[in-house]
């Protein structure tokens, strides 16, 4: 008897301290929530505090298992969303956002720049060589988001009378949507420039 009685003061006492224990969390936690025993400003003020220290401190960590995964070259991020600008063997260049483009013809007239009216032939075919759109005349502004962003990246630089690869990624394009070459697929146009003002 003497022995239950002691297991049961010893489990009063670790109810009691178990009751004290949620008892002051629960106040610190009104006491820090907005309109809480706080001034709400003072109150809303540390609470954006707590949220800015716990995105820091998860961006602090996805940077870290970034350099991680990536070591010590970052230029892997610079490469995918700017391009390269360079060729490789067989003249493909990559530019912003993975779009790849190969000059098949140089035009000899005005040069595209941002903002420029074209007026372009092109055909848009499957990685499998399915033809899936055309135009002999198809007119757009480059870099006002008429058209898909590949095109505004990938028609810069040609000149009139150029013909131009483009292979868009779906990023640059439709993003998950089929068109006709499946959903997320690449993009292959092939584009000619007609006239440039």
């Amino acid at each position: 008897k003497e022995r239950r009685k002691q297991q049961l003061k010893e489990r009063e006492k670790e109810m009691l301290r178990e009751k004290k224990e949620r008892q002051k969390k629960r106040k610190a936690r009104e006491l820090h929530a907005v309109g809480g025993g706080l001034d709400p400003i003072v109150a809303a003020k540390r609470l954006e505090e707590r949220k800015n220290k716990k995105r820091r401190k998860n961006e602090q960590k996805d940077a870290l298992e970034e350099s991680k995964f990536f070591g010590s070259d970052m230029d892997v991020f610079e490469k995918v969303f700017n391009g390269t600008g360079e060729e490789d063997e067989d003249g493909v260049r990559t530019l912003e956002m993975g779009v790849k483009c190969k000059d098949v013809v140089i035009g000899k007239g005005p040069t595209v720049e941002n903002n420029s009216l074209l007026t372009v032939m092109y055909k848009l075919k499957s990685g499998k060589g399915i033809l899936i759109d055309s135009s002999k005349k198809f007119v757009f502004r480059v870099g006002k988001g008429n058209v898909i962003r590949g095109w505004d990246i990938g028609v810069i630089g040609m000149a009139v009378g150029g013909t131009r690869k483009l292979i868009v990624p779906p990023k640059a394009g439709y993003q998950g949507q089929d068109i006709g070459a499946g959903p997320g697929a690449l993009l292959y146009f092939d584009i000619t420039v007609i006239s440039c003002t």
